[in-house]
């Protein structure tokens, strides 16, 4: 499990893109390969607002001189986004997961909405899971925030939080899949911690945990629903 420095609790939202963009924005999958596929989120928790700039040109590459400079820019206008879309941050953003064209973004508002939006070379998505639906509660849980979005032709991106305990390992059918810390609130004997993985396909289903409750080992199960109306051989359904 990844405990990148970009993405601890509270930073400042990276540089690469994402004035809260493209929840779908990458490119299909190769000739010959499975159909591509749209961004999936679970339709009963989330609300997508879309808007586009088609005559906006692709950001220049950041330079050392102009990382921070792009970094400032970009959290500014995903914050504007967010804002207009009724998300307005309740703090500061965070990186969620960055690829070379679109960086996905996390934050809170006020009443207590999780939020993940994009940003791809001027077009912008919000979407947040409300508090009702996030865990809660004295007993340790995990929930599903957002995904799977496909994010390269063979990758797949989900978020999800871990409320009382702390993920140290993620599997699907005995498959290891690669996980993320994105954020972390709350008091230490009990934090909320959000994280992201990838997985080579659309991952559905339960998946299991290996968790630190208190320091101690425990497992839990990640259930994400399968998207309604998808089928073929770039979805894995976890059991």
């Amino acid at each position: 499990m990844n405990r990148g420095s970009s993405t601890r609790p509270g930073a400042v939202l990276s540089a690469a893109a994402l004035a809260l963009a493209g929840l779908a924005s990458c490119a299909g999958p190769p000739a010959g390969g499975p159909p591509a596929v749209p961004t999936v989120v679970p339709t009963a928790r989330w609300s997508a607002d879309t808007t586009s700039d088609a005559t906006a040109a692709p950001p220049p590459a950041p330079t050392p001189a102009g990382a921070l400079a792009e970094t400032l820019a970009v959290e500014r206008a995903v914050g504007q986004r967010a804002a207009l879309d009724g998300h307005a941050p309740s703090g500061s953003l965070t990186v969620a997961h960055r690829t070379a064209g679109t960086t996905w973004f996390l934050w809170s508002t006020q009443p207590g909405d999780l939020c993940v939006g994009s940003y791809t070379h001027g077009s912008s998505v919000t979407g947040c899971t409300p508090a009702r639906d996030l865990p809660s509660g004295t007993s340790p849980a995990l929930g599903s925030v957002y995904g799977p979005a496909m994010i390269t032709d063979v990758q797949w991106l989900s978020l999800f939080v871990a409320e009382g305990e702390e993920v140290s390992g993620l599997s699907c059918d005995g498959v290891p899949l690669d996980v993320t810390e994105v954020s972390r609130t709350g008091p230490a004997d009990r934090p909320r911690i959000v994280y992201s993985f990838t997985a080579p396909w659309m991952t559905n289903g339960t998946l299991h945990a290996d968790t630190l409750r208190q320091r101690s080992p425990a497992a839990d199960a990640l259930l994400i629903p399968k998207p309604s109306g998808q089928q073929g051989d770039f979805m894995r359904t976890c059991s």
